[in-house]
């Protein structure tokens, strides 16, 4: 028979039999029930006066109540948002449909697009066949990555399509590597730039423009005006016996046309593209 017995300041309820559950009533309605198998359910759990540890709990999926689930945790501890985790990403991941995730590896911290990373050597593959991206994070820079169009699970092979560097300069094939705006009269000054960290008047109408971080190469390009004058005004490489591009500066002169030598001018701007 069931039984109710107190001892040690325990309280014991038994349900005696097999499969007998233990219930508990409010006004003749159950309100919440223990099993014969140990099990818990309740109408309503009031989780604001839940206290302590929650045990750890294993699970292949958490659902939502409708059709289909919701999220999933794999055995990796990997997540999956409305479908099951890639089986082969290296670092932990929450991935959101067959090709959106988000994860982080080392000190980055990623967004990719049907890119998965499957080693320690950085290496990804193809979620699907298609184009992948991937977008990171690390030491206060962004990279920019991209891939063409390949099929699933093989390897992808990244163009780095812009960086932006935590002092605010964007590296790209498109994006401007240095700009200087100067005064090239009396003591010459730089009225603004961009990585540009000086200026040195290397005499009348000749200046070397010093960048704050060096060109990759040597082979980067350079446009430039100067303010007119009688004979209409020209900004060119100075100097025909040595190299002007070098990769921490480059040499311009500023001049009139024809021949009428080199004339310091007020108004000058040059913009460098490159590696």
């Amino acid at each position: 028979m069931s039984t109710i017995k107190s001892s040690d300041e325990h309280l014991t309820l038994n349900a005696d039999g097999s499969s007998k559950d233990i219930k508990f009533q409010a006004n003749g309605v159950e309100k919440a029930s223990i099993s014969s198998a140990g099990a818990f359910t309740s109408t309503t759990i009031d989780a604001t006066k839940l206290t302590g540890t929650i045990p750890n709990f294993t699970s292949t999926g958490i659902d939502d109540n409708a059709d289909a689930t919701a999220i999933t945790i794999d055995s990796n501890e990997n997540v999956g948002f409305g479908v099951t985790p890639e089986t082969d990403w290296y670092p932990k991941v929450i991935q959101s449909g067959n090709r959106g995730a988000v994860y982080g590896y080392s000190n980055q911290t990623h967004l990719s697009n049907n890119a998965k990373m499957i080693d320690v050597s950085e290496n990804y593959k193809y979620m699907e066949s298609s184009y992948a991206t991937d977008y990171s994070q690390e030491g206060g820079t962004h990279q920019f990555k991209v891939a063409s169009s390949g099929s699933a699970d093989s390897a992808i092979t990244w163009t780095t399509a812009l960086n932006i560097t935590n002092d605010g300069r964007g590296l790209s094939q498109f994006t401007a590597k240095a700009w200087c705006n100067f005064n090239g009269t009396g003591t010459a000054a730089i009225n603004d730039s961009h990585n540009v960290s000086s200026l040195t008047d290397s005499g009348t109408g000749q200046f070397w423009v010093n960048f704050s971080n060096a060109m990759a190469n040597a082979n980067y390009a350079v446009s430039g005006m100067t303010q007119d004058g009688y004979y209409g005004a020209v900004m060119y490489f100075a100097d025909s016996s040595t190299a002007n591009l070098e990769t921490g500066r480059v040499k311009v002169a500023t001049a009139k046309n024809g021949n009428a030598g080199y004339v310091d001018r007020s108004e000058n701007t040059l913009i460098v593209f490159g590696d």
